[in-house]
């Protein structure tokens, strides 16, 4: 099917062929990072809790231990660290000390290097040490890594990370009661705030929080709780990368996923409650698992669809699953149906909504074969919109119609002037729309009658053998 702009003017240009070439007879033609995103700090003006940038900073400065030392008595004031906490606000920014990734990339393959060169150097007249092996072989895998994903340094900063040691249940516990401090901290915090109307400062933050709290006694607690979270953050990630491999090929990369299950991990450790007895990691499955379901849902298609619409999508694919298991073969839609007690009707709908969106403007890859310079989307610039046919006309109906176009447009020439314009207009020829007798008067300032005259004298002429020879063998494809 053509346009209805097109299939008007090629009806004009039927009707004009077919008038030439028999008698009145109407014709008419049937002519679509930063290297990785940290979870949100916690903004309470003052106060801005960024746990894993604090964890960074602190991993690169070799402050972040597994927490032995967790039991120091906060009567006492702390020799060992100097008190930076001088202005409210500028507490938290000593643990946001985050070293540039890219650079800490090249800085492991210049060590790498020097490495190797001693390790080789120390060979020819003694036997390396145990752990100078040991170092060598982690710079070679570090090296590996760099060389296999270019600075993609979010897979360098999970693979750093999944170095940390796990934790046992006591260490879990500890950690936990230590950022339920920083909570409950937090929320006085809030609630102060909203009595006085301001920000309040860090003696009236310690006095709400207990009468007998000194403001070093909250600093050094604030900093012990962020330690905690970046700790037990830090020492799970493997969960997060572990969990997020199994989302792969869903519309979203590797890093994204494992982006978002470190925000969902970041959750659970605010809402973790170690008093009930429960591992950490089973708790912070869920938190992980739904905050990568809902990325998918919200970020992996051009098209979003509704979070209903993935549950059900993620239901029929796990039942598609389970009857191809035990059926040996792909299901049908009325054994589907039988299962899900879903429609016909509503499952077709969703294999349609399942499909992947491409835009029309993505340039094809290159394809060439060995020894050849030529292969598919070779040329520059081809798209996926040049390589995709117009359904509603054929290639050979589109040159049929180029060529009525320019024998109709050489017949009409023989007129004069007045008539061809007459003609063009009445039959809608040149944008598609036919003009009636008293607008084609009103355009010559003539009536309507004059321009009956000139339109029958030159459809008169049309007639002739002579003239109409040319257009003769449309009639019948366009009749």
């Amino acid at each position: 099917m053509m346009p209805p702009s097109r299939k008007r003017q090629s009806s004009g240009l039927c009707v004009v062929a077919a008038v030439a070439a028999v008698s009145m007879r109407v014709v008419s033609v049937g002519a679509f990072t930063s290297p990785f995103i940290h979870p949100q700090p916690h903004h309470h003006n003052n106060l801005q809790l960024s746990p894993p940038r604090a964890s960074t900073a602190l991993a690169a400065s070799g402050d972040v231990q597994w927490f032995s030392s967790l039991s120091i008595d906060n009567n006492k004031p702390s020799h060992d660290e100097p008190d930076l906490w001088t202005n409210p606000g500028d507490d938290v920014k000593n643990f946001r000390r985050v070293m540039d990734p890219t650079n800490k990339v090249m800085n492991e393959i210049q060590l790498s290097d020097t490495l190797l060169s001693a390790a080789m150097k120390s060979k020819k007249q003694k036997e390396p040490s145990h752990a100078l092996q040991q170092e060598v072989s982690s710079r070679r895998k570090v090296r590996a890594t760099v060389s296999e994903t270019g600075t993609d340094s979010m897979r360098h900063y999970i693979k750093m990370m999944c170095n940390h040691e796990l934790l046992n249940k006591n260490e879990e516990v500890v950690l936990a009661r230590e950022i339920q401090l920083l909570i409950a901290y937090e929320e006085e915090r809030e609630m102060l705030e909203e009595q006085l109307m301001r920000p309040p400062t860090y003696a009236e933050w310690a006095a709400a929080v207990r009468p007998d709290m000194t403001v070093p006694e909250l600093k050094k607690q604030i900093r012990r709780s962020i330690r905690a979270k970046a700790a037990l953050i830090e020492s799970n990630i493997r969960l997060v990368v572990s969990i997020a491999k199994r989302y792969q090929k869903r519309g979203l990369s590797f890093q994204d996923l494992s982006q978002e299950g470190i925000l969902g991990l970041t959750r659970a450790t605010e809402k973790f409650d170690p008093e009930r007895g429960f591992r950490f990691s089973t708790y912070a499955t869920w938190w992980i698992k739904q905050s990568i379901m809902r990325a998918i849902a919200d970020q992996g298609r051009v098209i979003r669809l509704p979070v209903h619409i993935h549950d059900q999508l993620n239901s029929l694919r796990k039942t598609t699953r389970e009857l191809n298991s035990e059926l040996g073969r792909d299901p049908t839609t009325e054994e589907l149906t039988n299962r899900t007690k879903l429609t016909s009707a509503r499952i077709d709908f969703l294999n349609r909504v399942s499909q992947q969106s491409i835009s029309m403007e993505t340039e094809l890859k290159s394809s060439k074969t060995k020894g050849s310079g030529a292969g598919l989307g070779g040329a520059d610039g081809l798209t996926v919109g040049d390589t995709v046919g117009d359904p509603e006309q054929a290639p050979v109906d589109q040159a049929s119609y180029q060529m009525l176009k320019d024998d109709i447009s050489r017949l009409i020439c023989t007129l004069n002037r007045r008539e061809q314009a007459v003609i063009r207009m009445r039959f809608g020829l040149d944008d598609g729309k036919a003009k009636t007798l008293e607008d084609i008067g009103n355009r010559f300032s003539v009536t309507r009658e004059r321009i009956r005259q000139i339109e029958a004298r030159a459809l008169h002429k049309l007639r002739q053998p002579y003239r109409n020879h040319s257009v003769k063998c449309y009639v019948k494809d366009y009749s």
